[in-house]
C-alpha cells in the first residue's frame, strides 16, 4: 500500500538496530529515538510530511487515501485536556482543561470549554464542577456526566452538567458506601444495561487539587447503576496503580435496541510521576491498556474498561 502524501510509516527493521549512542525518553513514542548518528529518515519510511505516523498497517486502512489534520483552536496554555463530548443538535463539543494555577492566589481551577464545530469558536464556560476531567453523555443525549476530581475540602464525585445556559449542575454520586471517592478520572456508559463504569485514581490528591487522602485503593474501577443508585467495585487490587481512561467497544442500535459494547478497556498510567522515577517516570510501574469481556451484572457488577474506541472496534 502506497503512503498518502502526509503520512509516514515507522521502519521497524531500522529500529531493530540503532547506531550508538542513542536515547529515548520512556514517556515518548518509539520514533522519537535520537542520537547524533540518527535522523528522522532512518526511522520513518515515506517522502511526504509526517502529519500522521503509522506503526501498523491497520492504521493506514483507517486513514484512507487522503487524511487531513487541521488545528481547530489553540491557546498559549494547556486548555484542552479531557472529555470531548459531542452534542449533535448544537454541533458543539465540550472539553475540559488541565488544572491551571491562578498566579495571584495559587489556587488551581479547571476550565470547561465548548467548541462550535461550524465556526471553530471556543468559549470558556463559568461553572461550579470541582475540577472536571473525563466525561460521557447522559442516556438522553442532553447533558454531560463529568468525573469531578474534587477541590479543597470537597472529595471527588460524578456530576451532571447542562451544556445549555444556565448550565445547571447536579451531583449524582459522591461516595462508595460512605468512603470518599478520590478523583474520578474517566467514565463510560453501557447503553443496553444502564450500567456506568468509571476509574478512580488518586491524581487529585497527588496534584493537590483537594486535601483528602484516598480511602479506597487507588487502583479501583467502579460500576454504578444510576437508576438504582447501586455502586460496587468492578476491579481492584489487580496490579492497577492509576487506572485512567475507560471505554466500551462500540455500541450498535439494531431493531430498536442496543447491541455490542461487549469489551471494556482500561488504561493504567501508573508509570507517570512516581517517586524516585527517572525523568518523572517509573519504568517498573504500568503504562498499559487492558481489555475485558463485559457481562451484564446480575444483580451486581460485571467486568472492566478502557479509552475511546472507534466503530471498527479500534482503540
Amino acid at each position: 500500500m502506497s503512503l498518502p502524501a502526509n503520512v509516514k510509516e515507522l521502519d521497524w527493521k531500522a529500529l531493530a538496530v540503532l547506531p550508538a549512542p542513542f536515547h529515548r525518553s520512556p514517556g515518548r513514542a518509539s520514533h522519537t529515538v535520537y542520537g547524533h548518528k540518527i535522523e528522522d529518515s532512518h526511522m520513518l519510511k515515506g517522502t511526504g510530511e509526517d502529519h500522521f505516523i503509522s506503526y501498523h498497517p491497520h492504521f493506514l486502512s483507517l486513514l484512507g487515501p487522503t487524511p487531513s489534520l487541521n488545528v481547530v483552536a489553540e491557546r498559549d496554555y494547556p486548555f484542552v485536556h479531557e472529555s470531548g463530548v459531542w452534542f449533535e443538535d448544537m454541533n458543539e463539543v465540550v472539553w475540559t482543561g488541565n488544572g491551571l494555577e491562578n498566579a495571584r492566589t495559587g489556587r488551581k481551577h479547571t476550565e470547561i470549554i465548548k467548541t462550535n464545530l461550524t465556526t471553530n469558536e471556543c468559549t470558556v464556560i463559568p461553572h461550579t464542577v470541582p475540577h472536571p476531567c473525563g466525561a460521557t453523555i447522559n442516556p438522553e443525549g442532553t447533558k454531560v456526566i463529568f468525573c469531578s476530581q474534587g477541590e479543597d475540602l470537597m472529595p471527588g464525585s460524578i456530576t451532571q452538567w447542562d451544556p445549555r445556559s444556565p448550565h445547571t449542575t447536579e451531583s449524582l454520586l459522591t461516595n462508595y458506601r460512605g468512603l470518599k471517592l478520590s478523583s474520578p478520572n474517566d467514565i463510560a456508559f453501557h447503553f443496553a444495561s444502564g450500567w456506568t463504569v468509571f476509574t478512580d485514581p488518586c491524581y487529585g490528591y497527588m496534584y493537590s487539587l483537594h486535601k483528602h487522602k484516598p480511602e479506597s485503593p487507588s487502583g479501583t474501577v467502579y460500576a454504578w447503576h444510576p437508576s438504582t443508585g447501586f455502586v460496587d467495585v468492578l476491579i481492584s487490587n489487580e496490579g492497577y496503580v492509576q487506572p485512567n481512561g475507560i471505554c466500551f467497544s462500540p455500541a450498535r442500535y439494531v431493531n430498536g435496541k442496543y447491541e455490542g459494547q461487549d469489551t471494556v478497556y482500561v488504561t493504567d498510567s501508573g508509570y507517570k510521576m512516581a517517586k524516585n522515577a527517572v525523568e518523572d517516570f517509573d519504568v517498573q510501574r504500568p503504562r498499559v491498556v487492558y481489555a475485558y469481556d463485559f457481562k451484564v451484572p446480575k444483580p451486581i457488577a460485571g467486568a472492566p474498561a478502557g479509552a475511546p474506541a472507534a466503530a471498527a472496534a479500534t482503540l
